[in-house]
């Protein structure tokens, strides 16, 4: 009879080994090919003589596994199967001495396997377990959180248990990818501006419009100040230099440091104006208009070397990407720096072989991502750089209250700046090419898992 092993465990499930596994495969190699299924009959009223029962293979011609010879009046011992016949219990018995007459088992390789299939299921159950219990987050993740089955805890886990080669071009996979991200959306932020710079036409054209007028208007002052330096119609240009720069401004803007030092330059030239009428009577006028202009127009070259130096530091600064962008990107790749290499061994460890999902996650994710980063990394190369034209009204725009002629080194180096600045001459950063993973070579492992 078949008994069940009296081996206990106080820790619960027993570890299973690469020894155990080895002979689990070794015991079923052996056993005759299944499936196995139950045949034959069993007495009833009227036809109490059927006792024919035997274990049989179901789809190669019944081979019979084991059946039974009757014994006695009411008894029957098994037979077992040894090659292509079937033998009694007694030549295949394993006897606890010589000459006994109880067993200790038999050398049939169908009841070896029969008497373990109960220990073997055990311990395959806790095998499975334990590799379930390993990676959890390989299950489906909600399509509508990532826009597909692949998350980032399915790639991290999946580049987890993936073979050091393809470990490492994972890796350099989503640094390229997380690089890409980071300059594709910095254009895309940069081509959305310039979208909707050009629909405003009508707006762009008043403003083209407006820098005319200025730039009229500055060679108009540009008149008026020299016929300030000839002292020749004093009150008309100051008074014409003040209607010019209302309609040039319009209403007075918020006050800022650069207008408020312009604000008090002109109220010196106003004082200046002031006391030219009493230097004329005096006949003193030209030293002291000329040191009071010179004092007005030292303070506006001295705000528009201000103002440059404060666009030449906002424009030499680093671009960064969105802080969303920065928060997504630094948790995703802290979590890949973060997981441990292969936790088998060696390569070849034959636990890794059951990870072949696991590989084919971490492909198809990388593939994945690298052909949307690569299609969209298509379309930001067809963004022209913005032009020198383009970087002066930027300028021009950032100091509009400096009216006052400059003088002709000022105006050397506002080209200077304008020629040197990153605004204009930026290019576009060529994307890294986004490395393919390539294809999982398939294993067979110790126990026959591909």
């Amino acid at each position: 009879m078949l008994v069940p092993s009296t081996l206990k465990f106080q820790d619960g499930l027993p570890t299973v080994t690469p020894e155990k596994l080895e002979a689990i495969r070794a015991r079923h190699a052996a056993a005759t090919p299944g499936p196995w299924a139950w045949f034959g009959f069993v007495p009833r009223p009227k036809s109490p003589g059927l006792r024919d029962i035997y274990l049989a293979t179901v789809n190669q011609g019944r081979r019979h596994v084991l059946d039974f010879v009757r014994w006695g009046m009411t008894n029957a011992q098994p037979r077992f199967r040894a090659g292509s016949v079937m033998v009694n219990a007694a030549d295949v018995a394993v006897r606890r001495y010589d000459d006994a007459n109880d067993i200790t088992g038999f050398t049939s390789p169908d009841a070896t396997f029969l008497a373990a299939s109960w220990e073997d299921v055990r311990d395959l159950l806790a095998h499975v377990a334990t590799l379930e219990s390993a990676v959890p987050a390989l299950k489906p993740q909600h399509p509508s959180q990532y826009g597909g089955r692949l998350g980032p805890e399915v790639v991290r886990t999946a580049i987890q248990y993936a073979p050091p080669q393809v470990q490492r071009e994972a890796y350099r996979a989503l640094q390229a990818l997380a690089w890409d991200y980071c300059t594709l959306a910095d254009q895309a932020l940069l081509r959305r501006a310039e979208t909707a710079e050009a629909e405003r036409s009508d707006l762009t054209t008043k403003h083209l419009a407006a820098l005319a007028e200025r730039d009229a208007a500055q060679q108009e002052v540009e008149r008026l100040q020299v016929e300030r330096d000839s002292y020749s119609g004093m009150e008309t240009a100051f008074s014409e230099l003040a209607t010019l720069r209302e309609r040039v401004l319009g209403p007075p803007p918020t006050p800022t440091p650069v207008l408020t030092t312009l604000r008090e330059a002109l109220e010196r030239a106003a004082d200046a104006r002031q006391q030219v009428a009493d230097w004329d009577a005096q006949g003193d006028a030209d030293g002291g208009l000329q040191g009071q202009g010179a004092e007005a127009f030292a303070i506006l070259g001295a705000a528009l070397e201000e103002a440059c130096a404060a666009r030449r530091a906002l424009e030499s600064g680093p671009r960064t990407p969105p802080l969303g962008l920065q928060d997504l990107v630094g948790d995703f790749l802290a979590t890949l720096h973060s997981t441990p290499r292969n936790p088998y061994p060696t390569e070849d460890d034959p636990r890794a072989a059951g990870w072949a999902d696991a590989m084919d996650a971490v492909r198809e994710g990388a593939n994945a991502l690298g052909g949307a980063f690569n299609a969209a990394r298509a379309i930001a190369a067809r963004t022209p750089p913005p032009s020198h034209a383009h970087t002066r009204e930027r300028v021009e725009r950032a100091i509009p209250n400096v009216q006052a002629p400059f003088t002709p080194e000022q105006r050397d180096a506002l080209n200077a700046l304008i020629q040197a600045s990153p605004l204009g001459t930026r290019a576009r950063i060529a994307p890294t090419p986004v490395p393919t993973v390539p294809a999982l070579v398939e294993r067979t492992g110790k126990d026959g898992a591909r």
